[in-house]
C-alpha cells in the first residue's frame, strides 16, 4: 500500500500528472502539471503514484498516439493529423476540468462570461503597475459571482503581458494576513505557474536575475535589504559551485518555510571549505517582533516584485482570495487590519521601501451593507477606478455558456448532437432556485451540473488517451 507524501509526483484520475503539495486528511492539495500548476484539493483515492519508468512509458504511449516524429536534432514535429489530435486532447482536458468546476487556460477566454470587460479593466491596472507604481485592487461581488475565476483570469492576462504571478487563498487561521510567514510560504509555492522550477521557485527567480547580470547594491530599501542579501548569498553559492547542493535549504529560509532555521542553514553551508562566511547573508524574512511583521510582509512582496523585473518580468501580480474569512476570528481581525494599514502606507509611499512594479488584487464579498469590503477599500483600493464589480448573470447568459460547453463537449468526443436549449434552461432554473446566495457559486455549480447532464445524456463518453 503506497502512502502519499508532499513533493511526490502522482497521476490524477482524468487530469494527468501532478505534484503533491500537502496532505489534508483524506485529501491532497496538488499542483496540476497540465493546467499551469493550478492547485486544487482532491481525494487521495483519485491519485496514484508514478515513478520514472511509468513516466517514460506514458510519454512513449502519448508520442505513439499523437504520431509524434523527431527530426535530426531531436525536436518534435507534428503533421496536420497530430494537431487535430492535440486539439481533441485539449478539449477532453477542458471537459474533465469543467467536471471539477475549473476552467483551464486554453479555453478561459471562450468560456468566461464578460471576458472582454474584465480584460479591459485588468490591462489598465497592469499599466499602472508597470511604471514602478505599486497598486492595490479589489474584485467584489455577491456570493457565487465568480471572484475566484476572475482572479484566475487576471493572472492569465498578467502572464500574457509578461508579469510574474502568484496567488494565495486565506483561511482565516493558518493562512492569514495576521500570519505573514505562512501567507508568504503558500504564496511563493504558486510561482511554478510561470514556468519557474517548482522545487525551488524563489531560488530559481533569484538565479534568473543573476543570469541577467543584475546584482544591484540596493533593491528595495537603502537600509537592511534582505532581498539584496539573499541575492548575494545565492550568487556566492552559484559562483562556488554549491547552489544545487544547498538550493532547498536557501529556499526554505527565503520562502518562510519552517523546515530549516537560519542557524541550521548557515551551519550546513559553512561546512564548505571554499565559501567565505561573510558572503552568506541569509536571514529570516519575517521577524519575531509582531509589530514589525507588516513591514516584513511589504518588504518581501515589494522586494520580490523588483527582483521579478530584474529577472526579465514586467513586475509581480499577486491575487488573494476568500478575504471574507478573515472576519471569522475577531482576535486575529485586529491584527489583519494593522497589516492592511501597513500595506496601505507602502502603496501611498509612506514607508522606507522603494516603489516596485507590484499589483495586489484581493477578492471580497459585500460587508456591512457595502458593495465590497470597507477595510480593503480603505487601505488597499481607496480609488474607485481600482475596484472591479462583478455582476450576477441572467439566465440568458448562462444558457449561452451552456451552448459553448456543449460545442466543446461534442468536439471532444466526436459527437454530432444539436444543442438542446430547453434542457439547459431547465437545469439553469433548477440551480438558480436551489443555490441562490450560496457561497459554492452559481456559475461553477451550473457548469458542473451541466457537464454531468451531458455525460448522462450522451454516454458517458468512452475513455481516451490524454
Amino acid at each position: 500500500m503506497w502512502a502519499p507524501k508532499p513533493n511526490m509526483i502522482v497521476e490524477v484520475e482524468s487530469l494527468g500528472r501532478a505534484k503533491i503539495i500537502k496532505i489534508i486528511g483524506n485529501k491532497a492539495l496538488i499542483s496540476l502539471e497540465n493546467f499551469n500548476h493550478l492547485q486544487i484539493e482532491i481525494e487521495v483515492s483519485k491519485i496514484s503514484p508514478i515513478n520514472s519508468q511509468n513516466i517514460e512509458n506514458i510519454t512513449n504511449a502519448k508520442n505513439a498516439t499523437l504520431g509524434t516524429k523527431m527530426d535530426y536534432s531531436g525536436r518534435k514535429t507534428l503533421n496536420i493529423e497530430d494537431n487535430k489530435l492535440d486539439n481533441s486532447i485539449q478539449r477532453i482536458r477542458t471537459i474533465e476540468s469543467l467536471r471539477f468546476g475549473l476552467v483551464p487556460e486554453h479555453h478561459i477566454e471562450y468560456l468566461t462570461l464578460g471576458f472582454n470587460d474584465i480584460k479591459e479593466w485588468a490591462i489598465d491596472t497592469f499599466n499602472k503597475c508597470v511604471i514602478n507604481q505599486p497598486c492595490g485592487f479589489e474584485i467584489s461581488g455577491p456570493y457565487g459571482t465568480g471572484k475566484s475565476h476572475t482572479l484566475s483570469i487576471i493572472r492569465y492576462l498578467a502572464r500574457k503581458q509578461g508579469f510574474l504571478t502568484a496567488h494565495v487563498e486565506v483561511d482565516g487561521q493558518n493562512i492569514s494576513f495576521s500570519n505573514p510567514s505562512m501567507l508568504l510560504n503558500n504564496l511563493w509555492r504558486t510561482l511554478a505557474e510561470n514556468g519557474i522550477d517548482s522545487d525551488n521557485p524563489l531560488v530559481n527567480l533569484y538565479t534568473k536575475a543573476i543570469n541577467n547580470g543584475n546584482i544591484p547594491q540596493t533593491i528595495i530599501t537603502s537600509g537592511q535589504d534582505r532581498i539584496k542579501n539573499n541575492l548575494k548569498t545565492i550568487y556566492t553559492l552559484i559562483r562556488t559551485g554549491n547552489i544545487d547542493k544547498y538550493a532547498h535549504i536557501v529556499e526554505s529560509i527565503i520562502s518562510c518555510s519552517d523546515e530549516f532555521t537560519v542557524t541550521q542553514a548557515k551551519k550546513e553551508i559553512f561546512s564548505e571549505f571554499n565559501i567565505d562566511r561573510s558572503q552568506i547573508r541569509i536571514e529570516p524574512m519575517v521577524s519575531k517582533t509582531v509589530s514589525k511583521r507588516g513591514f516584513d510582509l511589504v518588504e518581501s512582496l515589494a522586494g520580490h516584485a523588483v527582483l521579478a523585473k530584474l529577472a526579465g518580468f514586467k513586475g509581480l501580480i499577486i491575487t488573494i482570495d476568500e478575504f471574507e474569512i478573515e472576519y471569522y476570528d475577531k482576535k486575529n481581525h485586529i491584527r489583519v487590519e494593522e497589516i492592511l494599514n501597513t500595506i496601505g502606507q507602502y502603496l501611498n509611499g509612506n514607508t522606507i521601501y522603494y516603489k516596485a512594479p507590484l499589483g495586489i488584487y484581493i477578492a471580497t464579498v459585500d460587508q456591512y451593507g457595502y458593495q465590497g469590503d470597507p477595510l480593503i477599500q480603505r487601505y488597499i483600493a481607496p480609488n474607485e477606478l481600482n475596484r472591479y464589480r462583478l455582476r450576477v448573470w441572467e439566465q440568458e447568459q448562462r444558457v449561452k455558456l451552456a451552448e459553448k460547453i456543449h460545442k466543446i463537449y461534442c468536439e471532444a468526443y466526436n459527437l454530432e448532437n444539436p444543442f438542446d436549449k430547453s434542457l439547459a434552461s431547465k437545469i439553469e432554473r433548477l440551480l438558480a432556485q436551489k443555490i441562490e446566495n450560496d457561497d459554492s457559486g452559481l456559475i461553477r455549480s451550473f457548469i458542473k451540473w451541466y457537464v454531468g447532464l451531458l455525460d448522462l445524456k450522451y454516454g458517458p463518453p468512452k475513455e481516451k488517451v490524454v
